[in-house]
């Protein structure tokens, strides 16, 4: 899984939760996108979790690592 960090005022919080799916999802995770801040929004959020295939079981994964991290 590649996580590059750009400027970012999310103190440490989006590489946390970068870790925890990477350690959830092993390598079907590709990346994890993150806006430079936790208060910008598209479409009513501010990261992208990519997979390489989507099983119905992550949506699970990836809102309990967010309701851990949030």
């Amino acid at each position: 899984m590649t996580y590059k960090r750009v400027r970012s005022s999310w103190n440490g919080e989006d590489m946390v939760f970068a870790r925890k799916l990477a350690d959830a999802l092993s390598d079907r995770l590709v990346r994890v996108i993150s806006l430079s801040s936790p208060d910008d929004e598209v479409y009513e959020s501010n990261v992208l979790v990519v997979l390489k295939e989507i099983k119905y079981e992550d949506f699970e994964i990836v809102s309990s690592s967010i309701g851990s991290w949030g």
